[in-house]
């Protein structure tokens, strides 16, 4: 909320069902979870963006950023 109050585009995704929507079985692995992200990315046409990740969600962004 804080960014979003300042302006910014703030979007947060569902990693493989960890939010339970899915609960998917497989693909639980960084390369899985840095291609679910690159789709995302080319989905919504994001450019010049700021990604942030916590605990998994930092090494997600790094093999994203690596690939």
């Amino acid at each position: 909320m804080f960014l979003l109050q300042r302006g910014y585009r703030v979007i947060a995704h569902d990693r493989r069902a960890h939010g339970r929507s899915t609960q998917a079985g497989d693909g639980h692995d960084m390369d899985t979870y840095s291609d679910d992200l690159a789709t995302l990315m080319d989905f919504l046409d994001i450019e010049d963006a700021t990604l942030v990740g916590h605990a998994t969600g930092g090494g997600e962004v790094a093999r994203y950023i690596g690939r």
